[in-house]
Formats: C-alpha cells, structure tokens, sequence
C-alpha cells in the first residue's frame, strides 16, 4: 500500500508540495518513489518522521534510501525533515550523492540524537560535510537539543567551499 502512495505522489502533473507525517517510512515507499523520481514535480517536501535509525520496525539501508530519493529528485529545491534520529547511512549516501541535489532550501528539526549522549562525533561532521558542499544550498536551518563541536569545526573548514 505504502507503494502505492509513493507511485500517486511522483506520478501527479501538478503536485508541487508534498507534506507526510508518520512514523517512519517503509521499504515499499522508498523503493517505488526513488524508481519514478524522475516524473516527481514536486519541489516542496515536508517529512516529519519518528525514526530513521534502522530500528527493529525497518531496515537502515531504507535510510540511504531515503537520502538518495531526496539527493536525487530533480525537481526538490525545499526539503523539511523532522525526527529523533539521522542515522550515519542517511548521511553517508547524502554526501555521495550531494553533487546531484538540487535542494536550495533545507531545514533540518532533529530529535533527541543531538542531545549530547547517543551522538556520536563522526555524523556531526559528516552533517556539517553534507551541508556545507551542497552545491545549490542557499537558506540552511538547524534545529536541535545538542550542537556537538566537530559539526562547527567541520563547517569551519568547509567555509570556503560552503554555498551557505
């Protein structure tokens, strides 16, 4: 079923602006959605999601997956996300596959990873490393319980290279 919801979205002619609220999103979705990405019109996505760890209720390749639909959407220049937790598989395949984003605007609501005890310090700097090099960012917010200090040494060093 959850496949079916990701064909209808990638499919419509007109939808510009796409807001899902759950608790997580499942292989189904992902799989259809990253295969008809390229008839997405969509250039708004909003995703308030619970979990995005690769929990016992989903696998966390289904995070990569979620980075590369996002990563790879040829349309998307506003992306939203809200959740607890980005695990380092989202951040790994956002980073490869930076060059292709298209995201102008990103703003990013995250839970309780940041709250300095289930961080760990390598995905503050592959954050910091995913923002900094996209190569169409202009307008970046971050929300968060904690700011580690290798998210703001990593953006330091990346300055010269950041479109922020």
């Amino acid at each position: 079923m959850t496949g079916d919801l990701a064909q209808w979205v990638c499919t419509m002619p007109r939808l510009s602006s796409f807001s899902l609220t759950c608790d997580y999103l499942d292989g189904d979705f992902l799989s259809k959605a990253i295969a008809l990405q390229s008839s997405s019109q969509i250039q708004d996505l909003t995703l308030t999601l619970g979990r995005l760890d690769g929990g016992s209720q989903h696998e966390s390749s289904m995070t990569g997956d979620l980075a590369q639909w996002v990563c790879t959407m040829p349309r998307l220049s506003s992306f939203s996300l809200t959740c607890d937790y980005l695990d380092g598989d989202f951040l790994s395949k956002a980073i490869a596959l930076q060059s292709s984003s298209q995201i102008q605007d990103l703003t990013l609501t995250l839970g309780r990873w940041y709250d300095g005890s289930h961080h760990q310090s390598s995905k503050w700097g592959d954050l910091a490393q995913w923002v900094c090099t996209m190569p169409r960012l202009s307008s970046f917010r971050l929300t968060c319980h904690y700011l580690n200090g290798d998210f703001l040494s990593k953006a330091i060093a990346l300055q010269s290279s950041s479109q922020v």
